[in-house]
């Protein structure tokens, strides 16, 4: 990758099934891949026989060239919610799936995720063995981050308005795209502003509901770079407002609520986690 950007997949997945992700590298490449309609994450997997994985790169590609293309802000979402308001996931088993096994700090950082978007919503999410039957299952995989400029890839079926077990969260394998100390200290994909931390929430975003958006510090901001590195509070009364009663369970006129940053994050096999906690005050 060059510079620093984040997107999401395109063209057309099975019925009942949608696609969002996550982009970082050079801005001005993904840009023109948008307005010329170049699903390059979906002519990489889907020449790979990963036809599930194409599918969502379809889709995930078609809604965010649309976000960018109509400058979306507030108000973007999947269409579906989990029936429950704790919801399992799993580091997810190599497989024609997943590329390896997330392990050791990388699931800590996973776990971080998590945490993060349970302190801003007041939804439970649950650590299980990985199966088919985790609501949600993270993993790594080769998304072809040097020319697709994607970080990472959701896939979520569903039926009716609530999202099915077996939803799939792509990150970019960090053996393949890794991880390099940057020289204000930052640890980032290659060649852009993106940490795997980052990356992470921006996904499981996703993967709770929200669509990509083009605002200005927000998670789910297409584009992961340095200015949308925590959950704030757009990102937070918009979960909220698919889950009300998880965020009534919140404390009211809490003085204080904890996001995990992504500025110092980390990974990468081997590697000592660095991630930071900071405390931001939302104005809800």
């Amino acid at each position: 990758m060059n510079n620093s950007t984040t997107t999401e997949g395109t063209p057309s997945a099975p019925s009942g099934t949608s696609g969002e992700g996550g982009y970082a590298g050079n801005y001005a490449n993904i840009i023109a891949n948008f307005n010329s309609n170049n699903g390059v994450l979906y002519n990489y997997l889907f020449s790979k026989n990963n036809f599930s994985g194409a599918a969502a790169a379809e889709s995930g590609f078609a809604k965010t060239a649309v976000a960018y293309q109509l400058n979306m802000g507030r108000g973007t979402y999947v269409g579906s919610t989990w029936a429950s308001n704790t919801i399992t996931w799993s580091a997810a088993s190599a497989s024609s799936l997943f590329s390896r096994q997330m392990s050791g700090v990388d699931v800590t950082t996973l776990q971080q995720a998590f945490t993060a978007w349970s302190q801003a919503t007041g939804l439970k999410f649950q650590q299980v063995v990985d199966s088919t039957n985790a609501n949600i299952r993270v993993g790594w995989s080769d998304l072809d981050t040097q020319a697709s400029y994607t970080v990472g890839l959701t896939s979520m079926a569903s039926s009716g308005s609530s999202f099915s077990s077996n939803s799939l969260i792509r990150i970019e394998d960090t053996n393949l795209d890794p991880l390099v100390t940057n020289s204000d200290g930052s640890i980032t994909y290659t060649g852009s502003g993106a940490t795997l931390l980052q990356v992470m929430m921006h996904e499981v975003g996703h993967a709770l509901g929200l669509g990509d958006n083009t605002l200005t510090g927000s998670i789910d901001n297409f584009y992961l770079t340095t200015n949308n590195r925590s959950i704030n509070t757009i990102d937070m009364q918009a979960v909220q407002s698919l889950y009300p009663s998880a965020a009534a369970t919140l404390t009211q006129g809490m003085a204080g609520f904890a996001v995990y940053k992504a500025s110092q994050s980390q990974l990468g096999s081997g590697s000592t986690s660095q991630t930071s906690a900071t405390l931001a005050h939302p104005m809800i």
